[in-house]
């Protein structure tokens, strides 16, 4: 089984909101005795942001799936005709 999650950050970047992201949701997996697959992005949202929202669950979704990690993300995440920048 799959989670794909959102969560928000109070980030100064999408560098800084992918590294805090990427902390929180190897914290998470290790809770659950999963494995992460290594994908993060990032969204930028414009408004206030209480600080109680830091880290925040907004929506999740769990799916099962025969597929392995690599062909899970291809499949549902990297097609190849996403438009997307890497953050390095």
């Amino acid at each position: 089984m799959y989670e794909e999650r959102v969560t928000l950050w109070r980030a100064e970047s999408h560098r800084d909101a992918i590294a805090k992201c990427e902390s929180a949701s190897r914290e998470y997996a290790d809770e659950l005795h999963g494995t992460d697959c290594d994908l993060y992005q990032s969204y930028e949202m414009t408004g206030p942001f209480p600080k109680r929202m830091q880290g925040a669950e907004v929506f999740s979704l769990m799916r099962d799936s025969p597929l392995g990690i690599d062909d899970y993300v291809h499949a549902f995440f990297d097609q190849g005709d996403e438009h997307q920048a890497t953050v390095v």
